[in-house]
C-alpha cells in the first residue's frame, strides 16, 4: 500500500495522518521482523541474483545495466541467512519496440491485489470494437508472449467484457492506477433497476464534478449470468480514502438533488434486491505498467 502512496497523496493534509499512521505500522513490522531474524532482500538496484530473486518481467531500460533489477513487485525474506521467500521482481533489458508502436495489439497486465486470487496477474488485450477480433496479433508479438510472459502463465477462463460509455464516467486528467473493482451479478427482473442507478450515478458524478474514473464494463461471453464490473480509478489506497471522503459525499448529495430525497440510498437497496445470491464481489487490482502497452 505504501509504495503505491504518490507524493501529491502525501502531502494532502485530509489523508496525512492515514499515510503517516501506514507508516508506522511498516516501521513497527521491521522492526519486529528484525528481532526475530527475519531481514528484507534488498532488491532495487542491485544485479539479479537467482539465489535470491525470482524474475517475473523483463522491462525495458537502458539507463542501466541488463540484469539490473529496476522494480520490486513483492518483497522478498531471509531468516537468518535462510531463504523464506524469494524478492519477485522485474529485471531490466534491452528497450524493445514490441507492442508500443501505432497499430499493434495494445495488452495491458493487472495485478491482483486482494481475494483467493492474490498476487496473480490479469492479462486484458484492449479493443476498439469486437470485429479486431478477427485478426490475430502479429508473429512478433505472439513470438515476445511465448519467450516473455509463456513462462508465467497458466491457462485461465478467458471472457469478452464490453465497455457502457453511457454509465461510464472519466473526467479530464484523471489518473491512478489502483482500481477497485465491483462485481455484480444481477437477475434478469432486476435489470431495469440495476442501470438506472449506474445511469443515475454517471449524471450525479458529472454535475458534482467527480474527479476519478469510473467505468462500466459488461461481460458479453465466458461469464454464467449478467456479470458487471464496475471499475474505479485511485492514485493508491490513499487515493481511495481521499476519494470517498468529501467528493463521495457531493456526488451523493447531488444524486439526491436531482431524483429526490434519500433517492441513493433507495434506489442503492433496489440494486441489492435485484442481484444473484453471491451477486456481489470486491476486489483491487494493480495496473503493472512496466508490463503494459502505452495508452497512445
Amino acid at each position: 500500500a505504501q509504495s503505491s502512496i504518490s507524493d501529491d497523496v502525501r502531502s494532502n493534509d485530509d489523508v496525512k495522518s492515514v499515510v503517516e499512521g501506514l507508516d508506522l505500522i511498516a516501521q513497527s513490522a521491521v522492526s519486529t521482523f528484525e528481532k526475530i531474524g527475519i531481514k528484507k532482500i534488498d532488491s532495487l538496484n542491485e544485479k539479479f541474483d537467482h539465489n535470491l530473486h525470482q524474475a517475473m518481467m523483463e522491462i525495458e531500460n537502458d539507463q542501466v545495466e541488463p540484469g539490473t533489477i529496476v522494480q520490486e513487485l513483492i518483497p522478498g525474506y531471509t531468516l537468518h541467512d535462510r531463504l523464506l521467500r524469494p524478492a519477485m521482481v522485474g529485471v531490466a533489458k534491452k528497450t524493445q519496440k514490441y507492442n508500443r508502436s501505432e497499430g499493434s495489439a495494445k495488452f495491458f497486465t493487472f495485478q491482483i491485489l486482494t481475494g483467493p486470487n492474490a498476487t496473480d496477474f490479469i492479462r486484458v488485450r484492449w479493443m476498439e470494437s469486437l470485429e479486431e477480433l478477427d485478426s490475430d496479433p502479429s508473429q512478433e508479438e505472439l513470438d515476445y508472449w511465448n519467450k516473455v510472459a509463456r513462462p508465467y502463465y497458466s491457462e485461465g477462463a478467458a471472457r469478452i467484457w464490453q465497455r457502457n460509455a453511457a454509465v461510464s464516467h472519466v473526467p479530464e486528467n484523471e489518473s491512478g492506477d489502483l482500481r477497485r473493482v465491483i462485481y455484480y451479478n444481477y437477475k434478469e427482473s432486476g435489470t431495469q433497476d440495476f442501470w438506472r442507478f449506474r445511469q443515475r450515478v454517471k449524471k450525479a458524478m458529472e454535475e458534482s464534478g467527480y474527479g476519478s474514473a469510473m467505468n462500466v464494463l459488461y461481460c458479453q461471453s465466458g461469464c454464467n449470468g449478467n456479470w458487471v464490473q464496475v471499475r474505479f480509478h485511485h492514485d493508491g489506497y490513499a487515493g481511495q480514502a481521499a476519494d470517498y471522503g468529501e467528493p463521495l459525499t457531493a456526488m451523493v448529495e447531488k444524486y439526491n438533488e436531482l431524483y429526490g430525497n434519500d433517492a441513493y440510498e433507495q434506489d442503492g437497496d433496489k440494486v441489492q434486491e435485484a442481484l444473484m445470491p453471491d451477486g456481489m464481489r470486491i476486489r483491487h487490482l494493480m495496473l503493472m505498467r512496466d508490463m503494459s502497452s502505452t495508452w497512445d
